[in-house]
Order: structure tokens, then C-alpha cells, then sequence
């Protein structure tokens, strides 16, 4: 986190710090360590700033699925950080990568464990975007995965 407050324009350092939040963020230990340290607002902030690097892109959504993942704390910070927006805009952006596809649909499935963020998801239009993403890689089985369990 402090690489990502420190380093703001420097792409090769966001990307790398969003890839070992990515990490951190599968073991409930570790989202509690970043939910504490608000890893999200700093992450979201990195995203929309850099939303035309599609490194940066590609961890920060890989850490967003990861930090939501079963942890209503890390679904409740992402969405109050507008998380979904980033997806969205990711997933728009950059049709042709199959990791921000997987990560960015699998970040919009996490979010719908919860009523306000169900509501938010269905809102953005959560099926086109899964379509669209299902029709454009299907030989990546992440996709696949994330994509159908968001219909």
C-alpha cells in the first residue's frame, strides 16, 4: 500500500504492488491487513488514473476479486470506492484481455453477495458485459468460469 501511496505515476510500480495485494488478498488474514490499511481507496484511485495501462488494470481488478471474495468488509469498502465503475470501464476498454475479462467479471460476482451491491451490479449491465466477454475468449476457462457465474 505504501508503494501504490508513494509511487502514483509510476505504472511498473503500481502494477507490481497491485499484483502482491492480489496475493495477500486470498487469505482472510491478509484482507483484514489491507481492508486496515484501505488498500481499495488507494487501489481505485490507482485505476482510474491509469486507466489506459492495462498492467495496472489487470492487477488492481485481480485484487479487487480477490479482496471481495467472501469478505462482506472488503465488498462494502469496494463498493463505497466505486470499484464497479473501474470494472466496468476496464472490462469496456479492454475486450481482448482475457485477465481483465476473468478478473473484472469475477469482481462483479463478489460484489453480488451482497443486496446494495446485487442492485449496483445488475445496474451496470453485468449480463452484456459477461456475454460479450463469454462470445470473445472461449478457449480461457477463467473467463468462462467468471462469466457464466455472473449470469
Amino acid at each position: 500500500v505504501a508503494a501504490l501511496k508513494g509511487h502514483p505515476e509510476h505504472t511498473g510500480v503500481l502494477e507490481a504492488a497491485l499484483g502482491l495485494l492480489q496475493v495477500v488478498a486470498l487469505s482472510d488474514e491478509g484482507q483484514y491487513v489491507l481492508l486496515a490499511g484501505r488498500s481499495v481507496q488507494v487501489a481505485a484511485g490507482a485505476l482510474t488514473e491509469h486507466a489506459d495501462h492495462e498492467g495496472v488494470q489487470e492487477a488492481g481488478l485481480g485484487f479487487f476479486q480477490n479482496i471481495t471474495f467472501e469478505c462482506q468488509e472488503g465488498c462494502e469498502a469496494a463498493l463505497a470506492n466505486d470499484t464497479i465503475g473501474a470494472a466496468v470501464a476496464a472490462l469496456r476498454a479492454y475486450p481482448h484481455n482475457a485477465g481483465i475479462q476473468e478478473a473484472g467479471l469475477g469482481h462483479l460476482r463478489n460484489l453480488m453477495d451482497s443486496p446494495e451491491g446485487l442492485a449496483k451490479v445488475q445496474e451496470c449491465g453485468h449480463s452484456q458485459l459477461a456475454l460479450a466477454a463469454l462470445g470473445a475468449h472461449p478457449q480461457h476457462e477463467g473467463v468462462q468460469e467468471a462469466g457464466l457465474s455472473l449470469l
